[in-house]
């Protein structure tokens, strides 16, 4: 590394497993690089630690309320482990691949052995999860292991799962005698926990990511509101993700009605409308001087959710200006139609987006005349926004926001700039200068 930033590299970039700032080799790569070039700046991104991801994949919280977590490596000896494992909270231990018949040897003696679990390879494409056995003949070096029994006060809202042995509190009691579940030879349950649940010796198939959290986004208003109700008895904090904006067409108006029945106060964070994402792709300003100074966003009439009296395409269109068309895939040969009737030519320039900022983002450049052709081309009918209109291709007069002749609060303007650009106000054809102010906005 020293070798390359003297080569002329500004930036050189270390990946690690996990997070550089535990148990990495990155600690000592970086304090070589410091002593070696001390003008270098190091600087460190932060991740997913062993101990996160092993809690995350067993379905385990590692501490609540005042239980404390104690971390530590097997190669510091097995006495710090011995005192981790007598003492309260959570323990994980890293490095214990090369000691692991004593760290089984240890959990045994503190009967500790059945509230185990072991990662392997954590993060990698062979993770497996599960209990800790004897047999450690395919444990990689990338190994972590983890015991929870709980000792501190983690709440009421936690007994239930204290008493079914989840968690325990207090000091280890003595077992009753094995569940046939946890016999020798007996197949064990598909779930793993730090608790002490049976485990899987593999990592079950990977879920699509996100599949729990779709499942409980996907919820009607009536689903949502045992939640907004549970939010309002106890106080708690309920977030509605919503993509793109939530001000246009997210349907939080019923949303918010139902929170003010409730007594809960709302907090709105606004968000990037997919109209100005789709702008930003295609590298085009919505309003050019001369050309187009209004954009109009709607959607067509005639869907599922009944137009007011006089918002149709096809008068919006007459203005000639920007306009973002939304929730109109399905029907593309009706928003050609209705926009050709409206007034627009069929070389007005339009831009197909469907699913825009998304990893399998499409975004489509043709003429209003092939609006419908383009979109049955790449099977488009949901996602999908139209923006139509002569800006998206054309360019106008100077704006005169960055104008040497026009001033603002922050900014003088030059005079001999100004004296042009009042000329050139003044050449215009019926033009009057709505500030009066000499160049002022």
């Amino acid at each position: 590394m020293a070798a390359a930033f003297d080569a002329g590299s500004r930036s050189v970039a270390f990946a690690t497993i996990g997070d550089p700032n535990v148990y990495s080799t990155f600690g000592y790569l970086a304090h070589g690089v410091r002593a070696l070039r001390p003008t270098v700046e190091v600087r460190t991104v932060p991740g997913v630690t062993a101990m996160q991801e092993l809690a995350a994949r067993s379905g385990v919280p590692l501490c609540e309320g005042r239980e404390p977590l104690t971390l530590l490596p097997a190669t510091a000896g097995l006495v710090p482990v011995a005192d981790a494992l007598a003492g309260p909270g959570t323990v994980v231990v890293y490095k214990g691949w090369r000691r692991h018949p004593e760290l089984v040897d240890e959990l045994r003696r503190q009967d500790r052995l059945d509230d185990a679990v072991l990662g392997r390879a954590l993060g990698l494409p062979d993770e497996r999860i599960g209990p800790v056995d004897e047999d450690a003949d395919d444990l990689p070096s990338l190994s972590t292991a983890g015991w929870s029994r709980p000792a501190g006060t983690a709440g009421e809202e936690n007994c239930d799962r204290h008493r079914k042995g989840v968690v325990r509190r207090g000091r280890p009691r003595r077992r009753r005698p094995a569940h046939p579940a946890r016999r020798p030879g007996h197949r064990r349950g598909r779930r793993g926990g730090l608790g002490g649940q049976p485990g899987p010796r593999r990592r079950p198939r990977p879920r699509p990511p996100g599949r729990r959290d779709r499942r409980l986004l996907q919820l009607p208003i009536e689903g949502v509101l045992p939640l907004y109700q549970r939010a309002a008895e106890h106080g708690l904090t309920v977030a509605r993700i919503h993509s793109g904006d939530p001000a246009l067409w997210g349907a939080v108006q019923e949303q918010l009605d139902l929170c003010r029945a409730l007594g809960l106060a709302v907090e709105i964070v606004p968000g990037v409308s997919s109209f100005t994402a789709v702008a930003a792709i295609v590298g085009r300003e919505l309003t050019i001087p001369e050309v187009a100074q209004s954009v109009i966003l709607t959607r067509l009439e005639g869907g599922k959710t009944p137009m007011p009296p006089g918002e149709r395409v096809r008068e919006f269109a007459r203005h000639g200006t920007t306009m973002a068309l939304f929730l109109s895939a399905a029907r593309s040969g009706q928003a050609q139609a209705e926009l050709l009737a409206g007034g627009y030519p069929a070389d007005t320039p339009v831009v197909v987006a469907y699913q825009a900022t998304w990893p399998d983002e499409l975004v489509v450049r043709c003429s209003l005349g092939d609006l419908e052709a383009t979109v049955k081309e790449h099977k488009l009918w949901k996602h999908t926004l139209f923006l139509v209109g002569p800006a998206l291709a054309a360019g106008g007069t100077r704006s005169h926001l960055y104008h040497p002749g026009h001033f603002h609060t922050f900014r003088r303007a030059e005079p001999a700039a100004r004296a042009e650009l009042r000329r050139a106000r003044a050449g215009q054809a019926g033009a009057v200068d709505p500030t009066g102010h000499d160049g002022r906005p």
